[in-house]
């Protein structure tokens, strides 16, 4: 009879960051940031000395921050960045690092224009809370400057996080 022997596949694991743009570790800095439901993994574990599947460093398979949009992916080995192929190893030699660009704390729906704001996304529009104020067009025209603002509704998107107030929505958005 021939038998054979079968040892299971050691397991390794790559190390995972979530940082802006000044490097500083979102996780750390400022837990009110992370969103109910949105998993924030520290490690992801495979077979020792594979290579990380691609999707590990997709930006459009990062976790989502409240106040944040993913920048870029960069991949390090100690704390020096690489352009090696990552592989998992028995200590986490290697680090996937999500790079967030910071949002800004109050964003308007519409652009001064009267169109919709592209940084009014769905996520803004998710994890904001909206500021909405309305003005009965028969008593009276907003203003911005000197010159009369088309629209009689104007919606703000507020960074939860950022204890902003109403009269810095008011003045954020130049409407008088």
């Amino acid at each position: 009879p021939l038998y054979a022997v079968f040892e299971a596949a050691k397991q390794g694991k790559v190390k995972i960051k979530y940082v802006n743009e000044s490097n500083g570790d979102l996780l750390k800095a400022d837990p009110s940031v992370k969103i109910d439901n949105e998993r924030y993994p520290e490690d992801k574990t495979g077979i020792e000395g594979q290579v990380i599947d691609a999707a590990l460093t997709s930006t459009s398979k990062a976790p989502k921050f409240i106040g944040y949009k993913i920048k870029s992916v960069k991949l390090q080995k100690g704390d020096q960045d690489t352009t090696d192929s990552i592989k998992y190893t028995k200590n986490g030699d290697y680090t996937v690092v999500f790079v967030y660009e910071e949002l800004d704390d109050i964003i308007p729906g519409k652009g001064d224009d009267g169109q919709a704001n592209p940084k009014a996304t769905d996520d803004v529009k998710n994890t904001y809370i909206p500021v909405t104020w309305k003005l009965d067009s028969e008593k009276g025209k907003f203003k911005k400057g000197e010159a009369a603002v088309a629209g009689t509704e104007f919606t703000y998107y507020v960074n939860p996080t950022k204890k902003k107030t109403f009269s810095d929505v008011v003045e954020k958005s130049g409407l008088t």
